[in-house]
């Protein structure tokens, strides 16, 4: 599975680490700097955060049941999806 990070926090990462040895002299700047600007040449991936929610499960007026989006409020009939079709949650919350 592939796994991303947040360049700022490998950039702090790497100061963080030159900071901590015992030797901290230009040559171990300017080795964090030319990770950093190594690290500023990688493309950002194209990801955004997970939603996730859970269907409540509600009963109609002629008694069916169906479920609502905890995320955006998307009702539907078809069962207990494992994601909304309408807002792409992932629907792995509690009491499903």
């Amino acid at each position: 599975m592939t796994e991303y990070i947040e360049k700022e926090a490998a950039i702090s990462s790497v100061h963080g680490e030159f900071d901590e040895c015992l030797v901290w002299d230009a040559s171990g700047l300017e080795t964090a700097n030319v990770v950093e600007e190594i690290l500023d040449t990688i493309p950002p991936a194209d990801v955004r955060p997970v939603k996730r929610g859970k269907w409540i499960v509600k009963t109609d007026s002629e008694e069916k049941t169906y479920g609502i989006c905890s995320c955006c409020g998307y009702e539907q009939y078809a069962g207990h999806l494992k994601y909304c079709p309408e807002c792409g949650g992932k629907m792995d919350g509690p009491n499903q």
